[in-house]
């Protein structure tokens, strides 16, 4: 295993490019949009006859 240290500079850089990924990412959209609507609930799974 190595030792690796960043530097200031170095970590500096890395939350830069994260930060572009992530308004790159949230200019393209929502990728898994969560607009399903809610039809049934669990307990009527759990009522006699189900």
């Amino acid at each position: 295993m190595t030792d690796q240290t960043l530097t200031s500079q170095d970590h500096n850089q890395i939350i830069a490019e994260r930060r572009h990924k992530l308004s790159e990412l949230r200019k393209a959209g929502t990728a898994f949009p969560n607009d399903f609507e809610r039809k049934h609930l669990a307990d009527d799974l759990h009522a006699p006859g189900a």
